[in-house]
C-alpha cells in the first residue's frame, strides 16, 4: 500500500521496463496496423489469441545486441530480465531490481489487454498496408507471415503466425520478438 495518495512511477526512471513496455508497444502497434479487410479479422483473431494463452514466453532481440526475456501469466502477470535489471508486474504494481533489491515502484497501467488491443486495431485501419507473404519456415515451424506498413508511424513489419492462430514472431528492421511456451506453467509472484 503505498498510503492515502498513490504514487504513478514515471517511465523515465525504469529505461529497461521503458525498453521492453516499448518494444510491447511496436509489436502491438504493428499488429494493430493490419488494416486490410482481407486480413484484417486473421491477424485480430491472432491477437486475441494470444492474450488469451493461460501464459507465454517473449523473447527479445533489438540492434546492439539487446536481449530481453520475458514471461507473462493471464490476466495481469509478468517477470522480464535485461542485461540492466529486472522487473516483475502484478496486476498495477510494478516491482524493480535495483543493487540487487526488490523495490515496490508504486502503480502503473502497464499491461496489454484484449480490448486495449483491439482497439488499437481499429484506429490503424486507415494508416496500413498489409501484404500476405504467405507460409514460411521460421524458428523452426511453419507459419503464416504478413508484411505490415503502417504510413502514419513510417514503420515496416512482419508478423508470423502459428499454425494454432497465435503471434509466434513479429520482425521489425533488425528487431526480433518471438512468442512461444504457449500454456505452459509460469508462477509470477510479487518478490516481496
Amino acid at each position: 500500500m503505498l498510503g492515502t495518495s498513490e504514487r504513478r512511477p514515471k517511465m523515465k526512471r525504469f529505461p529497461h521496463l521503458q525498453f521492453a513496455l516499448c518494444t510491447l508497444g511496436v509489436m502491438t502497434a504493428g499488429l494493430t496496423a493490419i488494416a486490410q479487410a482481407d486480413s484484417y479479422d486473421t491477424i485480430s483473431q491472432a491477437v486475441l489469441a494470444t492474450l488469451h494463452e493461460r501464459s507465454y514466453h517473449m523473447s527479445m532481440t533489438t540492434p546492439g545486441g539487446q536481449t530481453a526475456e520475458a514471461d507473462f501469466v493471464s490476466p495481469d502477470r509478468m517477470h522480464m530480465t535485461m542485461p540492466m535489471g529486472e522487473s516483475t508486474v502484478i496486476g498495477k504494481t510494478v516491482y524493480l531490481k535495483m543493487n540487487g533489491v526488490w523495490k515496490n515502484m508504486g502503480s502503473a497501467d502497464l499491461m496489454p489487454s484484449p480490448v486495449d488491443a483491439m482497439k488499437k486495431l481499429a484506429a490503424a485501419r486507415s494508416d496500413t498496408k498489409v501484404d500476405d507473404l504467405g507460409i514460411r519456415t521460421v524458428d523452426g515451424g511453419v507459419m503464416h507471415a504478413y508484411k505490415v506498413t503502417n504510413a502514419k508511424r513510417n514503420t515496416v513489419a512482419t508478423v508470423f503466425i502459428d499454425s494454432a492462430g497465435r503471434i509466434a514472431r513479429e520482425e521489425i528492421g533488425t528487431s526480433v520478438v518471438r512468442m512461444s511456451k504457449f500454456g505452459e506453467a509460469v508462477s509470477i509472484a510479487a518478490p516481496i
